[in-house]
């Protein structure tokens, strides 16, 4: 997928590494989310800040897949408090229900690579 790729290298090795980090950016970068272009438009690696509530307002007009895509991801940064379109309570039910056979595997790794 050279939509991945590209954005791959938008990603600074550290984030790769890290449990809190590798997890969102891999959900950003290996589902369809990745042509939201969110690594681009709402991550700042320099300053390690992610801007989630400009990606929750975003999301609103979004599948319902890709906002749960995003509620996962924001579950694992450990995001505690409702955003707009968005929440941290996952229910797995919905992960098995709603995701495609291949945005489904990815998040099953991005939940391994939260394990410290």
């Amino acid at each position: 997928m050279a939509l991945a790729a590209e954005h791959h290298a938008q990603v600074p090795a550290w984030a790769w590494s890290n449990h809190e980090w590798a997890p969102v950016v891999l959900i950003f970068t290996e589902t369809v989310l990745a042509a939201k272009n969110i690594i681009a438009k709402y991550v700042d690696f320099n300053n390690q800040r992610i801007d989630w509530d400009a990606i929750a307002e975003a999301a609103g007009p979004w599948s319902r897949s890709e906002r749960l895509m995003v509620s996962v991801a924001w579950s694992l940064w450990g995001g505690t408090r409702d955003l707009q379109y968005i929440s941290p309570f996952v229910n797995p039910r919905d992960i098995v229900g709603e995701l495609d056979s291949h945005s489904f595997p990815v998040v099953m790794e991005a939940i391994q690579r939260a394990r410290p």
